[in-house]
Protein backbone atom coordinates (compact mmCIF):
# COMPACT_ATOMS: atom_id res chain seq x y z
CA UNK A 1 0.00 0.00 0.00
CA UNK A 2 1.62 3.24 -0.93
CA UNK A 3 1.55 6.06 0.97
CA UNK A 4 1.46 10.15 -0.42
CA UNK A 5 4.31 11.79 0.98
CA UNK A 6 2.72 14.89 2.68
CA UNK A 7 3.81 18.09 1.31
CA UNK A 8 5.79 19.77 4.56
CA UNK A 9 4.09 22.52 6.10
CA UNK A 10 4.70 26.25 4.58
CA UNK A 11 5.54 28.63 6.77
CA UNK A 12 3.69 32.00 6.71
CA UNK A 13 4.24 34.46 4.45
CA UNK A 14 5.59 37.82 6.87
CA UNK A 15 2.95 40.47 6.23
CA UNK A 16 4.23 43.24 4.48
CA UNK A 17 5.48 46.38 6.24
CA UNK A 18 3.15 49.32 5.52
CA UNK A 19 4.80 51.87 2.92
CA UNK A 20 5.64 55.06 5.71
CA UNK A 21 2.96 57.70 4.88
CA UNK A 22 3.60 60.56 2.85
CA UNK A 23 4.22 63.54 5.18
CA UNK A 24 1.98 66.44 3.95
CA UNK A 25 3.65 69.03 2.38
CA UNK A 26 3.67 72.41 3.99
CA UNK A 27 3.20 75.20 1.35
CA UNK A 28 6.03 77.65 2.06
CA UNK A 29 6.22 81.18 2.73
CA UNK A 30 6.50 82.41 -0.80
CA UNK A 31 3.70 79.88 -1.58
CA UNK A 32 1.12 81.39 1.24
CA UNK A 33 1.69 85.11 -0.18
CA UNK A 34 1.33 84.22 -3.74
CA UNK A 35 -2.10 82.67 -2.46
CA UNK A 36 -3.23 85.15 -0.11
CA UNK A 37 -2.44 87.66 -2.76
CA UNK A 38 -3.78 86.24 -5.61
CA UNK A 39 -7.28 85.66 -3.05
CA UNK A 40 -7.08 89.69 -2.46
CA UNK A 41 -7.09 90.48 -6.06
CA UNK A 42 -10.16 88.29 -6.96
CA UNK A 43 -11.74 89.71 -4.19
CA UNK A 44 -11.01 93.00 -5.41
CA UNK A 45 -12.48 92.23 -8.95
CA UNK A 46 -15.90 90.76 -8.00
CA UNK A 47 -16.45 93.55 -5.74
CA UNK A 48 -15.44 96.06 -8.29
CA UNK A 49 -17.57 93.87 -11.16
CA UNK A 50 -20.48 93.61 -8.65
CA UNK A 51 -20.43 97.51 -7.39
CA UNK A 52 -19.72 99.40 -10.52
CA UNK A 53 -19.49 96.94 -13.38
CA UNK A 54 -16.74 96.13 -15.93
CA UNK A 55 -16.15 99.37 -18.08
CA UNK A 56 -15.48 101.38 -15.05
CA UNK A 57 -13.51 98.97 -13.31
CA UNK A 58 -9.76 99.72 -13.68
CA UNK A 59 -6.55 98.05 -12.61
CA UNK A 60 -5.37 100.61 -10.50
CA UNK A 61 -8.63 100.38 -8.35
CA UNK A 62 -7.97 96.39 -8.45
CA UNK A 63 -4.40 96.64 -6.72
CA UNK A 64 -5.65 99.55 -4.30
CA UNK A 65 -8.35 97.86 -3.09
CA UNK A 66 -6.00 94.41 -3.05
CA UNK A 67 -3.22 96.18 -1.26
CA UNK A 68 -0.39 95.18 -4.04
CA UNK A 69 1.07 97.11 -7.06
CA UNK A 70 -0.33 97.38 -10.41
CA UNK A 71 2.30 94.83 -11.96
CA UNK A 72 1.54 92.14 -9.15
CA UNK A 73 -2.00 92.25 -10.33
CA UNK A 74 -0.90 91.70 -13.72
CA UNK A 75 1.18 88.47 -12.50
CA UNK A 76 -2.28 86.97 -11.70
CA UNK A 77 -4.84 88.63 -14.66
CA UNK A 78 -2.50 89.99 -17.43
CA UNK A 79 -4.96 92.01 -18.81
CA UNK A 80 -8.39 93.57 -17.71
CA UNK A 81 -10.47 90.63 -19.99
CA UNK A 82 -8.59 87.88 -18.12
CA UNK A 83 -9.38 89.66 -14.30
CA UNK A 84 -13.47 89.54 -15.72
CA UNK A 85 -12.17 85.94 -16.43
CA UNK A 86 -10.79 85.26 -13.44
CA UNK A 87 -13.66 86.24 -11.71
CA UNK A 88 -16.22 84.23 -13.74
CA UNK A 89 -14.20 81.01 -13.36
CA UNK A 90 -14.22 81.54 -9.60
CA UNK A 91 -18.01 82.08 -10.29
CA UNK A 92 -18.62 79.28 -12.35
CA UNK A 93 -16.35 76.74 -11.06
CA UNK A 94 -18.42 75.22 -8.80
CA UNK A 95 -21.99 75.77 -10.35
CA UNK A 96 -21.38 74.26 -13.94
CA UNK A 97 -20.36 70.90 -11.90
CA UNK A 98 -23.25 71.10 -9.85
CA UNK A 99 -25.49 71.53 -12.62
CA UNK A 100 -23.48 68.81 -14.55
CA UNK A 101 -24.08 66.52 -11.41
CA UNK A 102 -27.51 67.05 -10.38
CA UNK A 103 -30.77 65.77 -11.12
CA UNK A 104 -32.11 66.77 -14.56
CA UNK A 105 -35.57 66.99 -15.44
CA UNK A 106 -36.75 64.50 -17.98
CA UNK A 107 -38.19 66.67 -20.72
CA UNK A 108 -35.33 67.38 -22.72
CA UNK A 109 -35.50 71.22 -23.23
CA UNK A 110 -35.82 72.34 -19.46
CA UNK A 111 -32.64 69.79 -19.06
CA UNK A 112 -30.81 71.98 -21.39
CA UNK A 113 -32.50 75.16 -19.81
CA UNK A 114 -31.17 73.44 -16.19
CA UNK A 115 -27.51 73.01 -17.41
CA UNK A 116 -27.29 76.58 -18.96
CA UNK A 117 -28.84 78.10 -15.67
CA UNK A 118 -25.44 79.25 -14.35
CA UNK A 119 -24.33 80.98 -17.26
CA UNK A 120 -28.03 82.58 -17.20
CA UNK A 121 -28.00 83.48 -13.58
CA UNK A 122 -24.83 85.63 -14.26
CA UNK A 123 -26.86 87.61 -17.09
CA UNK A 124 -29.82 88.24 -14.70
CA UNK A 125 -27.99 89.20 -11.72
CA UNK A 126 -25.29 91.48 -13.55
CA UNK A 127 -26.60 92.38 -17.08
CA UNK A 128 -23.05 94.73 -18.33
CA UNK A 129 -20.83 91.75 -16.72
CA UNK A 130 -22.66 89.35 -18.61
CA UNK A 131 -22.28 90.93 -21.90
CA UNK A 132 -18.27 91.69 -21.53
CA UNK A 133 -18.31 87.75 -20.12
CA UNK A 134 -20.39 86.68 -24.13
CA UNK A 135 -17.59 89.07 -25.84
CA UNK A 136 -14.80 87.44 -24.20
CA UNK A 137 -16.08 84.07 -24.87
CA UNK A 138 -17.09 84.75 -28.65
CA UNK A 139 -14.11 87.26 -29.17
CA UNK A 140 -11.80 86.97 -26.45
CA UNK A 141 -8.06 86.21 -27.01
CA UNK A 142 -6.46 82.95 -25.37
CA UNK A 143 -5.42 83.39 -21.90
CA UNK A 144 -4.98 81.04 -18.79
CA UNK A 145 -8.24 82.40 -17.01
CA UNK A 146 -10.19 82.78 -20.22
CA UNK A 147 -9.37 78.90 -21.37
CA UNK A 148 -9.98 77.57 -17.60
CA UNK A 149 -13.80 79.52 -18.59
CA UNK A 150 -13.81 77.62 -22.02
CA UNK A 151 -13.11 74.17 -20.65
CA UNK A 152 -16.48 74.55 -18.18
CA UNK A 153 -18.48 75.82 -21.62
CA UNK A 154 -16.91 72.43 -23.07
CA UNK A 155 -18.50 70.50 -20.19
CA UNK A 156 -21.57 72.17 -21.11
CA UNK A 157 -21.97 71.50 -24.86
CA UNK A 158 -20.87 67.74 -24.03
CA UNK A 159 -23.45 67.09 -21.71
CA UNK A 160 -26.42 69.17 -23.92
CA UNK A 161 -25.01 67.26 -26.72
CA UNK A 162 -25.70 63.87 -25.21
CA UNK A 163 -29.22 64.91 -23.65
CA UNK A 164 -30.03 65.95 -27.44
CA UNK A 165 -28.81 62.43 -28.61
CA UNK A 166 -30.60 60.88 -25.91
CA UNK A 167 -27.00 58.73 -25.63
CA UNK A 168 -23.94 59.08 -26.67
CA UNK A 169 -23.94 61.46 -29.20
CA UNK A 170 -22.15 61.73 -33.17
CA UNK A 171 -20.67 65.12 -34.85
CA UNK A 172 -24.92 66.22 -35.87
CA UNK A 173 -25.45 66.57 -32.05
CA UNK A 174 -22.27 68.05 -30.97
CA UNK A 175 -22.57 70.84 -33.59
CA UNK A 176 -26.37 71.15 -32.38
CA UNK A 177 -25.29 71.17 -28.80
CA UNK A 178 -22.35 74.02 -29.87
CA UNK A 179 -25.09 76.11 -31.51
CA UNK A 180 -26.98 76.17 -28.17
CA UNK A 181 -24.52 77.37 -26.40
CA UNK A 182 -23.82 79.98 -28.92
CA UNK A 183 -26.86 81.17 -28.97
CA UNK A 184 -27.34 81.58 -25.30
CA UNK A 185 -24.03 83.47 -25.43
CA UNK A 186 -25.31 85.84 -28.15
CA UNK A 187 -28.79 86.41 -26.28
CA UNK A 188 -26.46 87.70 -23.46
CA UNK A 189 -24.18 89.80 -25.80
CA UNK A 190 -26.70 91.42 -27.26
CA UNK A 191 -26.92 95.58 -26.73
CA UNK A 192 -23.89 95.19 -24.79
CA UNK A 193 -23.29 99.12 -25.76
CA UNK A 194 -26.43 100.08 -23.35
CA UNK A 195 -24.88 98.19 -20.64
CA UNK A 196 -27.18 94.74 -21.79
CA UNK A 197 -31.12 93.91 -21.14
CA UNK A 198 -32.45 91.26 -19.61
CA UNK A 199 -36.26 92.08 -20.48
CA UNK A 200 -37.39 88.69 -22.37
CA UNK A 201 -34.25 86.99 -21.95
CA UNK A 202 -35.84 84.11 -20.44
CA UNK A 203 -38.30 83.70 -23.44
CA UNK A 204 -35.29 84.21 -25.74
CA UNK A 205 -33.20 81.54 -24.62
CA UNK A 206 -36.70 79.47 -24.71
CA UNK A 207 -36.57 79.79 -27.97
CA UNK A 208 -32.80 79.20 -28.81
CA UNK A 209 -33.03 75.89 -26.89
CA UNK A 210 -36.22 74.35 -28.59
CA UNK A 211 -34.38 75.23 -32.64
CA UNK A 212 -32.20 72.55 -31.55
CA UNK A 213 -34.52 69.61 -29.96
CA UNK A 214 -36.89 68.01 -31.30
Amino acid sequence: MSHSRLAPESEPEPEPEPEPATPTRVPGLRERNKAAQRERILAAVRERLGRQGYRAMTTAQIAQDAGVAAGTVFTYAATKPEMLMMATHDRWKDSVPSALAGSLPEDRTEAVRALVDPIVATAVAEPENSAAIARELLFGQPGAHHDAVLVLVRRLEEAIARIIADGDPGPRERTAADLVVMGVVLELHRDRTEGGRVEGLEERIERVIGLFID
